[in-house]
């Protein structure tokens, strides 16, 4: 994702019509987790956004988890999110029960814990608005709190519940005015 970001603001570097001290990221999900993450590494956007993006529970979960999954991804996962979410760690479909720990170590790679960016005290970041609802457990309250812990411009805001993401609407009513200041 890095290079998707800095490829973009590149690209909009050498547009005459755009304002760079202007440009805001939002995104949701996994974009929530990538857009965290520039947060870190970005410094040319204004601010962010990263709704409803997992830091690292739902990243590296206990082992008990990862012996558990096979059956909730056969179970409960509809076929088109789980297909994004393999392509995103780089696994191939159908996955064979032997995939599954391997899976369980590419999902952790995206755990931004386990890359050094949350945890360990505040670090530099830009101005960072981390929403969500308060009940989602892919990406629990836990894991907004210690998001906020770690930057030095980051708030937390809550939609009330709704699962992961909740209602766009309740997300886009706080970011817009917040991506406008």
């Amino acid at each position: 994702h890095d290079l998707v970001y800095s490829g973009f603001l590149d690209a909009l570097a050498e547009d005459p019509r755009v304002d760079q001290g202007r440009i805001g990221l939002f995104a949701t999900s996994w974009g929530g987790n990538a857009a965290a993450r520039a947060a870190f590494r970005e410094n040319r956007f204004k601010g962010i956004v990263a709704a409803c993006g997992p830091v690292h529970e739902a990243l590296a979960p206990p082992q008990w988890i990862v012996d558990w999954f096979p059956s909730v991804i056969a179970d409960q996962v509809p076929p088109l999110r789980w297909d994004v979410t393999a392509d995103r760690v780089g696994i191939s479909l159908p996955v064979s029960e032997a995939d599954y720990g391997d899976f369980s170590t590419r999902m952790r790679g995206f755990s931004l814990i386990e890359q050094g960016l949350v945890g360990d005290g505040e670090k530099e970041t830009i101005p960072l608005l981390i929403i969500n609802t308060d009940d989602d457990p892919f990406a629990p309250p836990s894991d907004m709190e210690a998001l906020a812990e770690s930057t030095s411009q980051g708030e937390v805001h809550y939609t009330g519940p709704g699962g992961h993401c909740g209602s766009r609407d309740s997300l886009l009513e706080v970011s817009i005015p917040w991506l406008i200041e």
